[in-house]
């Protein structure tokens, strides 16, 4: 019988089957009984009898030990489940409340990142994104080939809607290329002073971003944290140039 499978420690186990065969008895017989060192058998059956598995009685100043049968072991198990059931319609009210927090995933080196900047548009073909466009960065992080030939010429990439903002000293010969893109519509904010520092993209309730200089990005899922910063986003691509 596996005890360990209804919250017995493995010592606790061999200990109440020792007591079984034994019924009262001194620790000494019972460290004999279930080969385990005396010190600790106290240390056990002292638990036990806590928890309500367990009782002794003194004979001669010397402390006999028993354990209850298994019929009320299983009645203590049987009472705490239906203890639980009635504790069940609590716990899953507080688990959805969790559920709806926000949910944010980490991604850190570049095999893990260079993944997550292809799922991004992949995984999401047709939906409609916003996009602070860092190319400098994404060109010193990314190999030009893995940019033209896994992300740029793909038919998911040309699938996707995507609203792009970018700063007057991103501009570069793929910039201009990108723009080009009928999937693409690209705007330039000429102030530097007000331009972000990371690659983002915002779309359904989600924001990605993009550390490219410090090797990690996360995702914030959270419908008013999306929501929240596509506002952001709007008011920065109506006061961009368009490119």
């Amino acid at each position: 019988m596996k005890l360990q499978n209804f919250g017995f420690s493995k010592k606790e186990e061999k200990i109440y089957l020792a007591c079984l065969e034994l019924g009262l008895a001194p620790v000494s017989v019972i460290a004999q009984k279930a080969k385990i060192k005396r010190t600790t058998v106290y240390e056990v059956i002292k638990n036990l009898c806590e928890k309500g598995f367990g009782e002794f009685l003194l004979k001669e100043n010397v402390k006999f030990y028993r354990v209850i049968a298994p019929n009320k072991l299983y009645n203590h198990f049987k009472a705490n489940l239906r203890g639980f059931q009635e504790e069940l319609p609590h716990l899953n009210a507080i688990y959805n409340e969790i559920t709806y927090k926000p949910k944010i995933r980490f991604y850190e080196g570049r095999k893990d990142i260079e993944k997550l900047y292809l799922d991004v548009i992949f995984d999401n073909k047709g939906k409609e994104f916003c996009n602070y466009f860092m190319p400098e960065q994404v060109f010193n992080y990314f190999s030009l080939d893995f940019i033209l030939h896994k992300f740029a010429d793909t038919p998911e990439f040309r699938q996707t809607k995507i609203r792009t903002i970018t700063s007057q000293t991103n501009i570069t010969n793929f910039t201009s290329e990108m723009s080009q893109y009928k999937n693409r519509e690209m705007r330039v904010m000429k102030d530097e002073n007000s331009f972000f520092k990371n690659e983002i993209y915002i779309y359904d309730d989600k924001v990605v971003t993009f550390s490219f200089d410090e090797n990690f990005a996360f995702i914030t899922q959270s419908q008013a944290v999306a929501d929240t910063q596509k506002k952001i986003f709007d008011l920065a691509w109506h006061s961009a140039d368009i490119f």
